[in-house]
């Protein structure tokens, strides 16, 4: 998602798709998504691959992040959106913008995570894979707004 004219350009479609599957994701966003997501969309649509902007594309995706897990509040879905992005950045080369983008929804919504015990142990994980040998996985995997918030000494 934060390389959206990758690859044959797909962005649009993945983001519609996740408009169409709103219902089935998270029913308590579904309202809202119908209302962000055409934003997106129309941001996308606006540019191509030559004048779009990098940081202004993650900014709306991470705004778009955090209106999401506001209507999710209570519920468990933070945790499982973070299990679910923790996995896929093993997919991704180091260093990739797709990485660092995932690194940093990651921090946000574990940041945003109410259950401290669960948050603890998905950091816990996170720093266990972390390739402390490669610099770009040592500068971003380290999530320091989760452990500031747990109270992780010497973090940041």
């Amino acid at each position: 998602m934060s390389s959206p004219y990758k690859d044959e350009g797909h962005g649009i479609a993945m983001i519609n798709l996740l408009k169409t599957l709103s219902q089935s994701i998270a029913p308590s966003m579904a309202d809202m998504w119908e209302l962000e997501i055409p934003l997106l969309v129309k941001y996308l649509e606006e540019h191509t691959e030559f004048t779009w902007n990098q940081k202004t594309w993650e900014d709306k995706l991470i705004q778009f992040l955090r209106n999401s897990l506001k209507k999710t509040r209570g519920s468990n879905w933070s945790l499982r959106l973070s299990k679910e992005l923790n996995n896929q950045i093993e997919s991704f080369d180091s260093p990739s913008l797709e990485k660092g983008f995932l690194y940093r929804a990651l921090s946000f919504t574990l940041a945003t995570g109410l259950e401290a015990d669960k948050v603890e142990v998905l950091l816990l994980e996170l720093l266990y894979k972390t390739d402390y040998s490669n610099d770009f996985d040592r500068e971003v995997r380290v999530p320091r707004g989760p452990l500031r918030a747990l109270g992780v000494k010497g973090c940041c």
